[in-house]
């Protein structure tokens, strides 16, 4: 399950608005230990899913924070792309 935040959220210990997806996510290290995501969600998470809101996704790393960059919708489906965000604060 992922957790989506608005943009300017900044107390990422509640579960904000929780979404299923339709394929694992997918994390990948871009630079010098930045990560990006990718995965495809239902069209029906098309309002919450917006460019720059927050996502944290649990990751083998623990539960790490994005930020959405990209969507792109289709039919039945949106593919959201998602930079690493980082916060000072510890997420757990």
């Amino acid at each position: 399950m992922i957790s989506v935040y608005k943009s300017n959220e900044t107390d990422f210990t509640h579960n904000g608005i929780p979404i299923t997806t339709l394929t694992d996510p997918i994390v990948t290290e871009v630079a010098n230990g930045m990560y990006e995501v990718e995965f495809e969600a239902h069209i029906k998470f098309n309002q919450v899913l917006e460019e720059l809101n927050i996502l944290k996704i649990n990751t083998p790393n623990g539960k790490q924070l994005f930020r959405i960059y990209k969507k792109i919708p289709n039919l039945d489906y949106i593919l959201i792309y998602a930079y690493m965000y980082q916060v000072k604060k510890p997420l757990d």
